[in-house]
């Protein structure tokens, strides 16, 4: 069974989305729970916020990816911050997310890959190699040890290690994030709000895509006992990976954006309709173009060189 997810891919370098394909033109309104008419999506759309994009436009290539992101939703006209709002009476013992969006009918909070795994990945390489000998180069990359381990008799435990070496970071920060919803909406007296987890990912190339889609579809329908989710409270998961990069055929600089969904947003309109909308507006901040296709990434590559690791 295929992760439900959908990937969208800004376009770095053509500049006024010239060659891409942008998701959609209208803004949505931001109480999200009623169905607005053409007309009123079209006046939305008409006060975009350009003054915001103006006003980082020549400053936003200097900054992180963290610190971007930071400035895109302090910028914008529909989210606000949990900490500011709750600074003079947090209630003790309740966890909290980052930000609410559209009226609070929408609870986002961030989390940020800072550093890689390639410490981990050397330890597991040397135990490969004092139990099934040393590989037959100096060096390797991550997809020259996956190559290795695939090819050992089935069964074997480090198949299971090196998946959980990849994966484990997105288990803690998804496992997080569902208690901060969780009381969010109880502090907020929201509980229909839409819960959205935000994943930036600029410092770590072995944690690719396609494991982090796979690791969060499976983690958002995993269930206590059978009909109870373990993780119900985040209904939208989105990777935005820096750290990543899509081959195309013109040579343009693709960055990957990847959307999960629960099994509960489909019935959800108001998360597809956030997500969608929220991609466009990162896309447009960045003043990057984009376009979106379903189904997992596989042909993905690292932004910068690929890490190698001694196998000696």
């Amino acid at each position: 069974m295929q992760p439900c997810s959908r990937r969208t891919v800004l376009n770095g370098l053509k500049k006024d989305g010239v060659g891409a394909v942008w998701m959609k033109e209208a803004v949505l309104t931001c109480t999200l729970h009623e169905a607005a008419t053409s007309a009123k999506l079209r006046s939305m759309s008409d006060q975009t916020p350009k003054r915001v994009i103006e006003a980082v436009r020549n400053t936003t290539s200097a900054l992180s990816l963290k610190e971007r992101f930071e400035r895109f939703m302090s910028l914008n006209d529909f989210t606000e911050s949990i900490d500011a709002l709750t600074a003079a009476d947090q209630v003790p013992g309740r966890k909290k997310a980052d930000y609410l969006a559209c009226n609070r009918t929408v609870i986002i909070e961030q989390k940020s890959i800072d550093h890689d795994v390639d410490a981990q990945i050397r330890t597991f390489l040397g135990d490969l190699s004092r139990q099934h000998g040393p590989l037959d180069c100096e060096h390797v990359t991550l997809a020259g040890i996956i190559d290795a381990v695939a090819q050992l008799p089935s069964g074997n435990l480090f198949r299971r290690r090196l998946l959980t070496i990849l994966t484990k970071r997105i288990d803690d920060y998804l496992a997080e994030a569902d208690k901060q919803t969780r009381d969010t909406r109880l502090t907020f007296s929201i509980p229909d709000a839409v819960g959205v987890v935000v994943v930036l990912n600029e410092h770590a190339p072995l944690i690719e895509p396609d494991y982090f889609t796979s690791k969060a579809w499976n983690m958002l329908r995993k269930e206590v006992v059978p009909g109870r989710l373990r993780y119900p409270h985040n209904q939208v998961v989105l990777l935005i990976s820096e750290a990543h990069r899509i081959p195309s055929e013109d040579g343009t600089e693709m960055i990957p954006v990847e959307t999960i969904f629960s099994d509960a947003a489909p019935q959800n309109s108001s998360a597809d309709l956030f997500a969608a909308e929220f991609r466009r507006r990162w896309a447009e901040f960045n003043q990057a173009g984009a376009c979106e296709s379903q189904g997992p990434i596989r042909d993905v590559t690292a932004r910068d060189e690929a890490p190698l690791f001694k196998t000696r």
